[in-house]
């Protein structure tokens, strides 16, 4: 479910105009680099083990090509209360936001502001239904802005000159998000499963 909400938050989301590089919610993937040391590195949900050997899993990397770097990091799903057939469900987000002023053409300090009331315009006021899926009523909250001392990228292996990119022209910002929403038991079932898909 927290995927599916992931990837709803950023359909909202990614018609705006500093969008460059984004995804859904991200998993983290733990890699042996060629000096033998373990790294960690924030990947799409749908990038395969094929795409993180080609090279695929720096796609989230800020770097001086890229106008922004976006992404969800799952904070979890708990389940609220239930209404008869109705259940309620709250899930918690971090939406990573990685800012390159210049590429945004922007010569202010700091670009964070227009970013954030960016995100507030493309949240629906009310909640909605997403047509043809199990998920009814859900309503996306901004629930603040982390300090601005924390680094976002500290937990991930990022190369050493990361820490360029998270300084002056640019600009990193956490914003915590939360979304209420009800599915219906009439709506749910238990699809049939193919077979296995085989290991290579």
């Amino acid at each position: 479910m927290t995927n599916d909400i992931g990837d709803i938050i950023i359909y909202k989301l990614q018609s705006l105009p500093w969008f460059d590089k984004y995804t859904g919610v991200v998993k983290t993937i733990t890699y042996q680099a060629p000096d033998k040391k373990l790294k960690k590195m924030p990947v799409s949900c749908n990038t395969s083990a094929e795409d993180c050997t080609s090279g695929h899993y720096t796609d989230l990397c800020p770097d001086s090509t890229k106008k922004s770097v976006v992404f969800l990091e799952d904070l979890g799903t708990r389940f609220v209360s239930r209404n008869a057939d109705k259940y309620y469900w709250k899930s918690s987000f971090n939406l990573v936001i990685w800012l390159n002023l210049p590429k945004l053409g922007y010569e202010g300090c700091s670009y964070s502001g227009i970013a954030i009331n960016g995100v507030l315009s493309k949240l629906p006021a009310i909640p909605f239904q997403i047509t043809g899926s199990i998920y009814q009523r859900v309503m996306i909250n901004l629930d603040g802005q982390s300090p601005n001392s924390i680094n976002p990228f500290s937990k991930y292996s990022f190369p050493e000159e990361i820490t360029q990119y998270l300084m002056h022209p640019y600009e990193a910002i956490t914003l915590p998000l939360s979304v209420d929403f009800m599915t219906n038991k009439a709506c749910l079932d238990v699809p049939y499963l193919p077979a296995p898909i085989k290991c290579i």
